[in-house]
């Protein structure tokens, strides 16, 4: 059969529409597929915390986590290990997730809601601290920083008064009446030889 040089155009150009046809329909269909599996494993986590099923719930959780890994999703987690009262997971998740997003304020909201709550004032204004130099802010924050202004954490160091915390320092007046000022460690940062 003699196929002349019009009709393998032809042919190579229906060729060529059939591939790029299955291609597109391959990516689309797995693509699907993907958002199906990784809802899946989204309602799954869901359903199995519900019943209290921490294994398997934390399983799912993760598996969807390898396959999308969002700001949301994380939040969510870290809700699930604060609710199954998982503290130390909790808290790991939620510095794993400052890391990963480290100008979102979701990590920074619910770490410092769990200094403030268990008294970690130092651990809290160093959190704070960070997110003010990395220019992350949120109403919530802003609260929790207006609550705790005025609150201190000092240990193994007397001081007759002391001041307000101020761009990561103390002042602080000794037993003899000398001004200085500290760090949260307690170290001094500005001599005690002033006496206002």
């Amino acid at each position: 059969m003699n196929m002349s040089k019009g009709n393998v155009r032809a042919l190579v150009v229906v060729a060529l529409i059939v591939f790029f046809a299955l291609s597109w329909y391959t990516m689309i269909s797995e693509g699907f597929k993907t958002t199906s599996q990784y809802n899946g494993y989204i309602s799954t986590a869901r359903e199995k915390a519900f019943y209290e099923m921490f294994n398997d719930a934390q399983d799912n959780y993760l598996a969807a986590l390898m396959m999308r890994d969002t700001i949301e999703l994380r939040d969510e987690i870290a809700g699930f290990y604060k609710d199954m009262d998982k503290i130390p997971s909790y808290v790991g998740f939620c510095e794993e997730t400052l890391e990963k997003y480290p100008y979102e304020p979701v990590a920074y909201e619910r770490l410092a809601e769990h200094y403030k709550d268990t008294g970690s004032l130092y651990t809290f204004y160093n959190l704070m601290e960070t997110a003010r130099k990395r220019q992350v802010s949120s109403e919530k924050l802003e609260a929790m920083m207006d609550e705790l202004a005025y609150t201190y954490e000092l240990t193994g160091i007397s001081f007759k008064e002391v001041s307000s915390y101020s761009d990561g320092h103390f002042a602080g007046m000794r037993e003899d009446g000398k001004w200085g000022y500290i760090n949260p460690y307690g170290t001094t940062v500005l001599s005690f030889t002033y006496l206002d």
